[in-house]
C-alpha cells in the first residue's frame, strides 16, 4: 500500500455543509472525492462512454466494487467546523457579491470555511497503479476548481502547500509547491506555462468533437490567466466585476446585460409573444441554466432546457496563490460540451405575471458567447 500525505489550505471563503449545512460547516472526504473522479473525466478522451465508465469504476469504485484508494483527515474534524454569524466576504465590492450571491448571509447561512483554513489529508492506495490518476485528478482540481457551492465562481479554491514526493511513478504532473517558481518578470506566461506542461503529460487527445460531458479538448476548450492581484478579495473582484459587465465591459455594470436579449424577454413577458425578430438563440443561457429575468411591472421569465431543468455552467473560476503567498491570480476556464441532448430546446416560460405559464422555445446557444467572454479578458 502506498501512502501520500497531502496539505492544502483555501484562499477563498469555501462554503461545504454538514447535515445542517446552513448553520454548520464541514470539510466532508466523499465530497472530495467526487471533485477528484469529476476532474479525472475531464482529462480523459475516450472514444466511448462505456469505456470512460469501465475505467472510472475501476479506480472510484461503483455500485458493485470499493474504490481502489481512500482519504482520510490527518487532524481533528471539529478543526475543520466553523461556524460564525456575518458575511464571509466584503459585500460592498460588487464583483466579489455577483461570484458568490447566493451565499449572503439572507439565505440564512452563517457557516463557512474561511480563507487560510488548512487541511491536513492522508491518501491510501490500495491499487498502486492508479496513483498517477488520482493525483494527476487532484492537480487539476487544484488548478482549475474548487470545492463546495458556487466553486465554478472561484469559492473554495485552494492551494496544495504540501504534497510528498511520489518514487517510482512517471507522468504526475509538477505541483507548483514542488519547487516551482516563474523563470521571468511575466507572471501571467509563467503560469501558462506552467498550466500548459500539466495538460499536455496528463491529457491525450483522440478526438476534436464537441463532448457529451463535461471534458477538455483541444480546439474546443480554452483557458486565460489573470495576474499580479495583491489579495484573493482583489482577485475575485476583478474577474467578477469582468462578468458582470460583459459583453460591453466600457459600460456601467448595470447597464451591460445583454440589452436586446432582456428586451425580447421583457417584450414577451409583457404580451405572451415573443418578438419575431427576437435573439435565437439567446447568448446568455450559454453561462448555464436556470436563468431567471425580473421585471419592474412584476413579471418573471425563466429560461431552461425543453426537457431538462438545469445545465451547469461551462466556466469555470479559480482563483490562485502563488507558492510564497505574495501574488495572486485567476484562471478562467471554458469546458464547452454538449449543451442540451441534440433534440433539446431552450424553452422560455414566464412564471409570474398576467401570461403566466406561456412558453416559447428557442435554439440552443452555442459556445461564441463563451469564448468572446475569454477573449475580452
Amino acid at each position: 500500500m502506498k501512502e501520500v500525505n497531502v496539505t492544502l489550505k483555501f484562499i477563498t471563503p469555501t462554503f461545504v455543509g454538514a447535515a445542517e449545512n446552513k448553520r454548520v460547516s464541514e470539510f466532508r472526504i466523499p465530497s472530495l472525492k467526487g471533485l477528484l473522479r469529476f476532474w479525472w473525466r475531464v482529462y480523459q478522451d475516450f472514444p466511448r462512454e462505456t469505456e470512460l465508465y469501465k475505467a472510472e469504476s475501476q479506480i472510484f469504485g461503483d455500485t458493485e466494487h470499493k474504490a481502489s484508494f481512500s482519504i482520510s483527515l490527518d487532524q481533528s474534524l471539529q478543526n475543520l467546523i466553523f461556524t460564525k454569524p456575518g458575511y464571509p466576504f466584503n459585500i460592498k465590492q460588487d464583483g466579489i457579491k455577483y461570484l458568490f450571491f447566493s451565499m449572503y448571509r439572507k439565505t440564512g447561512r452563517t457557516a463557512w470555511l474561511p480563507a487560510n483554513t488548512t487541511v491536513d489529508l492522508q491518501f491510501r492506495f490500495f491499487d498502486e497503479q492508479n496513483v498517477k490518476e488520482v493525483i494527476t485528478a487532484l492537480w487539476w482540481l487544484e488548478n482549475f476548481g474548487g470545492i463546495g457551492a458556487r466553486s465554478r465562481r472561484g469559492a473554495g479554491s485552494f492551494q496544495i502547500t504540501k504534497i510528498e514526493p511520489i518514487e517510482g511513478i512517471q507522468g504526475i504532473p509538477q505541483f507548483m509547491c514542488q519547487k516551482w517558481s516563474p523563470k521571468t518578470g511575466n507572471l501571467k506566461e509563467n503560469i501558462l506555462g506552467f498550466l500548459e506542461t500539466g495538460i499536455n503529460s496528463s491529457y491525450h487527445p483522440r478526438s476534436s468533437q464537441i463532448p457529451s460531458y463535461t471534458a477538455f479538448r483541444e480546439n474546443i476548450s480554452n483557458y486565460k490567466v489573470l495576474a499580479r492581484y495583491t489579495s484573493w478579495e482583489d482577485a475575485a473582484n476583478n474577474i467578477g466585476t469582468k462578468l458582470v459587465g460583459f459583453p460591453k465591459p466600457n459600460r456601467p455594470p448595470r447597464s451591460a446585460r445583454f440589452e436586446d436579449e432582456s428586451k425580447a424577454i421583457h417584450s414577451f413577458s409583457s404580451s405572451g409573444s415573443y418578438p419575431s425578430q427576437g435573439p435565437n438563440p439567446l447568448a446568455r443561457p450559454a453561462f448555464g441554466l436556470p436563468i431567471q429575468y425580473y421585471f419592474r411591472n412584476h413579471t418573471k421569465v425563466e429560461a431552461s432546457g425543453s426537457v431538462h431543468s438545469r445545465r451547469a455552467s461551462p466556466l469555470f473560476v479559480k482563483i490562485g496563490c502563488m507558492p510564497n503567498g505574495d501574488q495572486y491570480y485567476v484562471i478562467v476556464l471554458s469546458l464547452w460540451s454538449e449543451f442540451l441532448p441534440d433534440n433539446e430546446e431552450l424553452k422560455i416560460e414566464i412564471s409570474e405575471g398576467s401570461h403566466n405559464g406561456k412558453t416559447q422555445n428557442l435554439n440552443q446557444p452555442d459556445k461564441t458567447v463563451i469564448d468572446n467572454f475569454l477573449s475580452s479578458l
